[in-house]
């Protein structure tokens, strides 16, 4: 392999390990939002089962 070709291969690789960071933060930032809903949407669910209850 030419170092042409060498320093290309790499700077792929590169910008495919930076587009799989940012799935993975991506993904992480979507367990953290399952795992901790906003209070926003958890105080409207207990609005609307409290609704139920009347």
């Amino acid at each position: 392999m030419s170092e042409s070709n060498s320093k290309e291969y790499y700077e792929l690789l590169v910008d495919d390990i930076a587009a799989l960071q940012q799935r993975v933060d991506t993904i992480e930032d979507q367990l953290t939002a399952l795992e901790r809903p906003d209070e926003q949407a958890l105080g409207a669910a207990l609005d609307q089962e409290d609704s139920h209850r009347c």
